[in-house]
C-alpha cells in the first residue's frame, strides 16, 4: 500500500485473549506497540467487569482516531482506525473476525484458558485472513482502491489530459 492509501485507514487490529496476550496482530503503523495495548484494555475490561459485558462492542473516539474495542468468546478484538475512515459495518466485520478466529482456533483457546502455554506463531496464518479482510472492506466502503474509487480516479487523470 502507499502512503497516500494508509492515511485514512485500518492502523492496527489487534486480537488477544481475554487476559491481554496479543495473539495476532495486523499493523500498518510500526509506532503501535501490540504488547502494551492488548493488556490495557484486557485491564479495562477486568476493573469494569460485568459492566462492558454488556458493552460488548465499544467505539472510543480520540484525536485523529477512533478505536473499536469488540468481545466475544473470550477473545478482545481491538481495531485502530483512523478518524476520517467510513466506518459502514465496522462492528460487524470484527465479530466475523472474531468469530472466523474462534472457529480456526477453539482447541488452541480453550487450551490457554485453561492455563496451558502455546507458541504464539501458531496464530501467525490468521494474518493473512486478516489482511483479507481488511482489502474487502475497503473495497466494499469504497476506500482504498475500490472499484468506485478506482474509476473516480481514473476519470480524474483522463479530465487532467
Amino acid at each position: 500500500m502507499s502512503d497516500k492509501q494508509n492515511q485514512a485507514g485500518v492502523k492496527c487490529i489487534i486480537i488477544c485473549s481475554k487476559d491481554g496476550v496479543p495473539l495476532v496482530t495486523v499493523k500498518v503503523e510500526e509506532k503501535i506497540n501490540e504488547a502494551l495495548i492488548a493488556p490495557f484494555f484486557s485491564a479495562l475490561d477486568s476493573f469494569t467487569g460485568d459492566n462492558i459485558d454488556a458493552l460488548s462492542e465499544s467505539l472510543i473516539k480520540t484525536g485523529n482516531l477512533d478505536i473499536l474495542v469488540k468481545k466475544k468468546h473470550g477473545l478482545i478484538l481491538i481495531a485502530i482506525l483512523d478518524k476520517k475512515l467510513k466506518k459502514i459495518g465496522i462492528g460487524s466485520e470484527a465479530e466475523q473476525a472474531l468469530d472466523l478466529f474462534y472457529e480456526m482456533y477453539k482447541e488452541e483457546i480453550d487450551l490457554m484458558n485453561k492455563g496451558a502455554t502455546l507458541d504464539l506463531n501458531i496464530f501467525k496464518k490468521f494474518e493473512v485472513l486478516l489482511n483479507k479482510q481488511i482489502q474487502e472492506y475497503y473495497s466494499r466502503v469504497g476506500e482504498k482502491g475500490g472499484f468506485f474509487s478506482k474509476l473516480l480516479s481514473l476519470f480524474r487523470k483522463k479530465s487532467e489530459i
